[in-house]
């Protein structure tokens, strides 16, 4: 406020001499001059409310001491008393007083601050309320101490006060009193003493009067300290407290001493009275913090109302000065205004204008008059600001402009203002201009504002086109669909009509991308895009979702005959190949067609709706359409859960592996395992790989679990190693899709490195689908495994479609026969007996041991053993069971 303040004087004193700046500074010092004045009158009044309450603890200190002085005395005196009271008792006895029976009938307590004694002339303790000396039995001697060296040195009757010294038998400090016995010639004859605790002389310290830091003591004439209290310590001698000696002189006073005195470096009121008659000198002492403490309190809150004050004072001086600057420099403003705001518009990329209405005869508004704009302003309408002004905005806009002019000069009447975007064409009428309207209702008009934001706007547009657009098809993407479905959706509900939506996945394009390269399958996905639009109706919608996805929005359906033959045009159009730059491709569409209202009523279930029936069209045999079907759906939405639960149970291994055993049926016993999946389901239990390698197969997750399954094999064998010397080889089942994926022979080498296991201990099966595909790929994958040592075996075999030379060419170890030819044998008679004999002589002609599965009764087995099968395996034998600490033990579960 001070800087804008100095900002306005120099504005308003350079505008004329209107203002003197004698007046402006009238303010300043008128209050600089109460503020010294103030200032100097707060100094005078906390001097002397020092100077009072000074003179209040002098006078209060005076008055304890005084107080503190007779109570000495006092006690003194009773000290004196009783030793005189003693002394006497002991000339009227002959010595004989008891003072132990004393102590004891309660004349002295324990609790009393002193006790007394009676020592002979040898200074023994003859008798005492002090209790013997609990180690010897006896009382120590005093001949040593000074309250009875001086007595026995002197032949004066006088009392001793001693220094404050440690009791011999108390351990306590204590001040000495005694007086001198003599015996009846006049001699010396001992002693009566007293020690009196230090704390007795102090016990009228009150804290309420002294504070925490305060001074209550009985110095020496010398000004050495006898017994000191301050606060709630009490010393002997007062070195503690006292670092010099304080000069108490005259029979009273009172000084101010310095913290150098004291070691606690704090300053005190010192008062003193003599006490005369023992020689001593009573002392009381305040703190000057804590007496001075009110005063200190009183002068901080007057301190605080004087800055209070002086801070109205400044305040109240700057208002005043800017009240009188107020007045030159609204009259200055004015005088600028108009000069500015013409400045400001010429120079602002803005138009500028102001505007008033127009009324007819009847008082209503027909037109809107000009009456001033900036030249930007009338640029804006291919005009001067010298053309504009003054005219009509009829004569100047003319037609719709002038109406859509008329309807935000209108809204601006009515409600105050009017803020929007005005697109409207350029004088030559070759592209359209988007103009950002302000306008500000006055009491004498409109003030109008229009800024030129085509740019941004136009950039903006181009901003949404690209986030809704497929960069390469050019068709509207994903996010385009998800803002468009919805509304129309609204749209057809309002309008009360039907809206179908095709969902198109491309059949072959995987084939494409995988053969050509994906160059090549950009060119189809663009290809595609253009058959789609020539095939739909002019007003049909088409998008790509990703991928080879695009969605069809078919409005205003009448009959479903429409929605059918807008899908057999997108179908046909796939029926001609794609003449790509890198060859010819063959695609299909399978069409998934969900309506409204009938499949969903709103956007997100009609996408679902339509995907479900996409895949039942995929499910039907490809390159057809299907309406939605809500049976099928449900079928979809499981197969998607199961999906899902299967990609998570890969992921956090929810699979164990049961071992199902071979046995050689000339010896009976075990000589192979085969590893079987089991699915430790979190909700439905242990399932078998019938519930779900189907799936996987279907999805590619068999690659990934295949992969699980060898890893965990060589786990298990590896275990089985370490645990027994010897081990009976383990059969891992390949599915056709993970033989061709998979890099089996870099998997098996790499677990089988990892768990330090023989290669012969793995065998891997499969089945003889492996060999349709690519014959000379499959040849080189297993002749790759055979060189590394692991055996193959053809699993349920007689089930494919296998040649005989193309099993001579790839060199099988083991051949199975499937469980359904084992199960006929019975059934067939001889002719199924011929059969499998054939099989097993043709076996052995190749080399390879024969294992006949699914033996389930000992009438099969006994029929393989005559037709001289090698292997059996099956539930006859032994069914599948969990992982043994030892292979052996398994084994030894076979019963053959």
């Amino acid at each position: 406020m001070h800087t804008s303040l100095i900002k306005m004087a120099q504005a308003t004193l350079s505008g004329g001499p209107t203002i003197r700046l004698r007046l402006i500074l009238l303010w300043p010092v008128v209050s600089l001059f109460l503020a010294v004045v103030g200032i100097l009158f707060l100094a005078s009044k906390l001097e002397e409310d020092k100077a009072e309450s000074m003179a209040h603890t002098q006078k209060t200190i005076n008055v304890l001491v005084r107080a503190y002085a007779e109570d000495t005395q006092q006690a003194l005196d009773a000290v004196d008393r009783t030793l005189l009271l003693l002394r006497f008792q002991w000339s009227q006895f002959g010595g004989g007083i008891p003072l132990e029976a004393m102590r004891s009938d309660g004349i002295f307590t324990k609790r009393a601050p002193f006790n007394a004694s009676i020592l002979d002339r040898n200074g023994t303790r003859v008798t005492s309320t002090f209790p013997l000396d609990s180690n010897t039995g006896t009382a120590p001697s005093a001949a040593d101490q000074n309250y009875f060296v001086e007595q026995k040195s002197t032949q004066q009757d006088r009392l001793y006060l001693g220094r404050p010294a440690i009791g011999r038998t108390t351990g306590r400090q204590v001040i000495h009193f005694s007086r001198r016995l003599t015996d009846p010639d006049g001699q010396f004859a001992g002693v009566v003493h007293i020690g009196v605790q230090v704390s007795y002389f102090t016990t009228h310290y009150d804290p309420t009067t002294l504070g925490s830091f305060g001074v209550l003591g009985m110095f020496g004439p010398e000004g050495q300290a006898r017994v000191v209290r301050t606060g709630d310590t009490v010393q002997g001698t007062g070195a503690e407290l006292i670092s010099n000696p304080l000069s108490l002189e005259g029979r009273s006073g009172s000084m101010f001493v310095t913290g150098d005195a004291f070691n606690d470096r704090r300053n005190r009121y010192i008062a003193w009275q003599s006490i005369e008659d023992y020689g001593v000198v009573a002392v009381v002492g305040l703190d000057e913090e804590e007496a001075m403490a009110p005063y200190k309190a009183a002068r901080l809150a007057a301190t605080h109302q004087a800055s209070v004050a002086l801070l109205f004072l400044f305040a109240f001086t700057l208002v005043a000065m800017s009240l009188s600057l107020r007045i030159a420099w609204q009259k200055r403003v004015q005088e600028l205004a108009a000069g500015n705001y013409r400045a400001a518009t010429e120079g602002a990329a803005d138009g500028f204008y102001i505007v008033r209405p127009v009324n007819n005869g009847t008082g209503e508004t027909s037109d809107f008059s000009v009456i001033d704009c900036n030249e930007r302003g009338a640029a804006l309408f291919n005009m001067k600001s010298i053309e504009m002004k003054g005219k009509n905005l009829s004569s100047i806009l003319g037609g719709s402009a002038f109406s859509e002019a008329e309807k935000m000069l209108g809204h601006a009447l009515r409600e105050g203002s009017f803020a929007g975007e005005w697109w409207r064409r350029t004088a030559d009428a070759d592209r359209m201009r988007c103009l950002d309207v302000k306008i500000l209702r006055s009491e004498s008009g409109f003030a109008v504002t229009l800024r030129d934001v085509t740019k941004e706007r136009l950039h903006l547009r181009e901003l949404e086109r690209q986030g809704n657009e497929d960069s390469l098809t050019g068709l509207p993407n994903r996010n385009w669909a998800q803002k468009y479905l919805p509304r129309a959706v609204s749209q057809t509900a309002t309008r009360s009509q039907s809206l179908a939506l095709l969902f198109i996945d491309l059949d072959g394009f995987k084939s494409v991308n995988d053969r050509l390269g994906h160059a090549a399958g950009d060119e189809a996905l663009r290809m595609s895009a253009s058959r789609l639009r020539e095939a739909v109706r002019p007003n049909d919608m088409v998008a790509r979702l990703g991928g080879d996805e695009f969605i069809v929005i078919l409005e205003n359906v009448v009959h479903n005959d429409d929605v059918r033959q807008v899908a057999e045009r997108v179908r046909e159009s796939f029926s001609r190949e794609f003449q790509l730059l890198r060859g010819t491709a063959s695609l299909g569409a399978s069409i998934g067609i969900s309506l409204y209202p009938i499949d969903a009523t709103d956007a997100t279930a009609l996408l679902e709706n339509a995907d479900f029936a996409m895949y039942a069209a995929k499910t039907a045999g490809k390159n057809r359409y299907c309406f939605f079907d809500p049976s099928f759906s449900e079928s979809v939405r499981q197969r998607v859960e199961l999906e899902a639960e299967l990609k998570r149970a890969i992921a956090s291994d929810e699979f164990v592996l049961h071992y199902q055993p071979r046995v050689a049926l000339s010896t009976g016993h075990t000589c192979g395992f085969e590893a079987l999946l089991r699915w430790e389901h979190p909700t439905r239990g242990l399932l078998e790989p019938a519930a779900f390698l189907w799936l996987a197969e279907e999805t590619g997750l068999i690659v990934s679990l295949g992969e699980l399954v060898i890893r965990k094999v060589c786990k298990q064998i590896g275990m089985w190693s370490r645990a027994e010397e010897s081990c009976i080889p383990v059969s891992i089942n390949v599915s056709a899709r993970q033989f061709e994926e998979a890099n089996l022979c870099y998997l098996l080498d790499e677990c089988m490195a990892r768990h330090g296991i023989a290669n012969e201990l793995v065998e891997i099966e499969l089945t003889e689908s492996v060999m349709l595909a690519n014959p000379v790929r499959a040849r080189g994958k297993l002749n790759e495994m055979r060189r590394a040592g692991i055996k193959l075996l053809i699993d349920d075999f007689g089930t494919g479609y296998s040649s005989l030379s193309q099993l001579q060419e790839l060199d099988f170890d083991v051949l199975k026969i499937d469980g359904t030819f084992t199960n006929r044998l019975h059934a067939a008679g001889p002719a199924g007996c011929v059969f499998y004999e054939a099989i097993i002589t043709m076996a052995h002609t190749l080399g390879m041991r024969v294992v006949a599965e699914g033996v389930e009764q000992l009438g099969e087995m006994q029929v393989l053993n005559a037709l001289r099968c090698d292997e059996i395996q099956g539930f006859y034998v032994c069914r599948a069971m969990p992982a043994m600490t030892r292979q052996s033990e398994m084994a030894h579960t076979v019963a053959v």
